[in-house]
């Protein structure tokens, strides 16, 4: 029963790698908390003190190693532009800015970001430079 419990956790660490979401990973951490505490022999307080010791463990070393660790291998090999933010992926883009409440903004993808340089007019072509601390450098596409 033992080695089907583990082999459940590994499966969906495993799978967390291909579904981005959480949820599969701390199933199987507490999954895997359960197995330790089941193989206490005193008292069911021990047993919990085990089982809590072992689950806040093992979430410290998923966030500090294993999520780094799977986040290089899936952005190398499994899917290299998974986990690129979002505001890496408009480097390029055309966009059109928009001005609201006297800030400048650039509209791409219908999302809007905030503009380095207020030096625009509603409505101008725009192409995305670089973007810097949560600013878009945007030009002015002629």
């Amino acid at each position: 029963m033992i080695w089907i419990l583990v082999a459940l956790a590994v499966t969906l660490f495993l799978l967390d790698i291909w579904i981005s979401t959480e949820i599969l990973s701390h199933l199987a951490l507490l999954i895997l908390a359960g197995v330790a505490a089941s193989h206490v022999t005193a008292g069911w307080e021990w047993r919990i003190a085990v089982f809590l010791a072992c689950y806040l463990v093992t979430i410290a070393v998923y966030y500090l190693f294993w999520k780094q660790i799977m986040l290089q291998v899936v952005n190398r090999a499994v899917a290299p532009t998974r986990h690129v933010p979002e505001f890496e992926k408009i480097v390029g883009s055309s966009g059109e800015i928009v001005i609201q409440k006297g800030k400048t903004f650039v509209r791409v993808n219908g999302i809007l970001w905030p503009v380095t340089a207020d030096d625009f007019d509603a409505g101008d072509k725009v192409v995305v430079g670089s973007v810097s601390d949560g600013r878009v450098d945007v030009r002015l596409v002629h």
